[in-house]
């Protein structure tokens, strides 16, 4: 009788479990259709709010043209309000990317325009979100330079307030943060603003790897030879790692550099991790790095 009722015991309680198991399994399973359904019906207005506000953008008559171009500016600022309260959210802003990305692919030109509008309300949220301390506030930032990375002003674009706070963002404890940040300064393309962020990775010590440094500096958007002259112009005073990566980039873009790095190259006091970046752009571009100094300052090769 006993062991009967230990068995007996022992089956509820296993039914109970699987029980249990199988309801939870069926709340996660609903509660997951429920996000997904939320999240589309979020996108499809977000899309409609998006989209109705580039068409008006780009819009330039209307049924009363006296009225047109106050409706117009009108809406454009209602739109900025909008996006400036929303946009403080992350699951927001992810949709809005994803959004965006949608109106880039299908037309270019209302994409531009549109983008070109809603400037005003990039600089003000960097505002937002360089405000707050702690690892969430810097994911937040760094969320938001992917952010203006993915979708920025056309390129060479004036230095503007947004550049600033992009800058502030590089003074970040995360690493994460900082390399979004420059990823998004370089994708601008205004030498200016690239050269302040290295300026405050050199001042503060930030170790960035000079192979990844590279990469990110070769994003730049614009004249990569000016820009290339631009850093080795500013690079005097940087680290030998920050340098190194200069000179990395110039070995991608530019072919100009041969005096101008020998001159480097023979001076006594470039370290020797220079030294062998610039050994790499004679080998680059197939240039034989033995030179001599004559009398006259001029570099001669020898074949």
């Amino acid at each position: 009788m006993i062991t009967d009722l230990r068995v007996y015991i022992v089956v509820v309680s296993f039914l109970l479990a699987v029980s249990s198991l199988l309801i939870f399994n069926v709340g996660i399973i609903i509660n997951s259709k429920l996000k997904q359904a939320n999240i589309k019906k979020k996108e499809a207005k977000w899309k409609n709010i998006v989209f109705a506000q580039a068409a008006i953008a780009t819009e330039k008559r209307y049924k009363t043209p006296k009225w047109s171009e106050k409706y117009k500016i009108k809406q454009i600022k209602k739109h900025q309000r909008f996006l400036h309260r929303k946009l403080r959210k992350m699951d927001n802003l992810t949709i809005y990317t994803y959004i965006l990305q949608q109106l880039r692919g299908s037309n270019t030109r209302v994409y531009n325009e549109y983008i070109r509008v809603c400037h005003a309300t990039f600089q003000r949220l960097a505002i937002v979100y360089s405000n707050g301390v702690g690892v969430e506030a810097s994911i937040k930032r760094a969320c938001f330079a992917n952010f203006v990375y993915n979708f920025p002003q056309v390129a060479g674009a004036k230095y503007s307030p947004l550049m600033d706070k992009l800058i502030s963002y590089i003074d970040d404890k995360d690493a994460h943060c900082r390399i979004n940040a420059l990823r998004a300064l370089c994708r601008v393309g205004n030498p200016h603003a690239v050269v302040n962020a290295l300026r405050v990775i050199n001042d503060k010590q930030y170790y960035v790897y000079n192979k990844l440094m590279t990469n990110l500096l070769s994003l730049y958007r614009g004249n990569k030879r000016v820009f290339g002259e631009r850093l080795w112009n500013e690079s005097e005073p940087w680290s030998d790692n920050l340098v190194v990566a200069v000179i990395r980039y110039i070995t991608r873009f530019c072919k100009s550099f041969v005096r101008t790095f020998w001159q480097s190259y023979i001076n006594p006091l470039t370290g020797a991790d220079v030294r062998t970046a610039i050994s790499r752009y004679f080998g680059k571009h197939n240039i034989n790095a033995s030179y001599l100094h004559s009398y006259t300052g001029e570099v001669k090769m020898i074949a």
